[in-house]
């Protein structure tokens, strides 16, 4: 028994697309197979649809170069110039948004610190496993076991209770 025709097959097919060897072989095949032959017969009624309807389209002439514009160069320049003021003097309006590298650091090597030693898992924790573990393992990475004094001593809240669910 032959193989199925694959999708690809049947497009080229219809298109015209295949080579003599290609396109005998699938014809065999569309007559063993009726429906797959009627969805070949109605992407080639599909085909002829789209021609029907666009080749007008495509047959237009078109012209070869866009109008030019009745700008003249000195309101593009103008423009630009304009840009470049409102640029320069609205650029102190989004200094106070910029992050700087002193505030970043900290946090980053804290990060990096908790992190890096990790073997097991190290980007997460798997956060449906309620404490102790993940209690455990963070106390672990930030050198403050749960057992120590109560002041050093890492305080998670059940995420579960408050209908909320850890991500790691």
């Amino acid at each position: 028994m032959s193989r199925a025709i694959q999708e690809h097959e049947n497009h080229g097919f219809v298109d015209g697309a295949l080579p003599k060897a290609d396109r005998r072989a699938v014809e065999a095949r569309l007559r063993a197979d009726p429906a797959v032959f009627e969805r070949a017969r109605a992407y080639a009624r599909q085909n002829d649809a789209l021609h029907e309807a666009f080749d007008r389209v495509l047959a237009e002439a078109h012209t070869p170069r866009l109008p030019e514009s009745r700008c003249g160069a000195w309101r593009r320049a103008a423009a630009l110039a304009l840009g470049i003021g409102i640029g320069f003097l609205a650029r102190d309006q989004f200094a106070a948004h910029r992050v700087h590298r002193a505030t970043l650091a900290p946090p980053a090597a804290l990060a990096h610190v908790a992190y890096v030693p990790e073997v097991l898992h190290p980007v997460e924790v798997v956060a449906q496993e309620e404490p102790p573990h993940p209690v455990a393992w963070l106390s672990k990475r930030l050198d403050a076991p749960p057992a120590r004094a109560a002041a050093r001593r890492l305080r998670v809240p059940a995420a579960r209770r408050s209908a909320l669910a850890g991500i790691g």
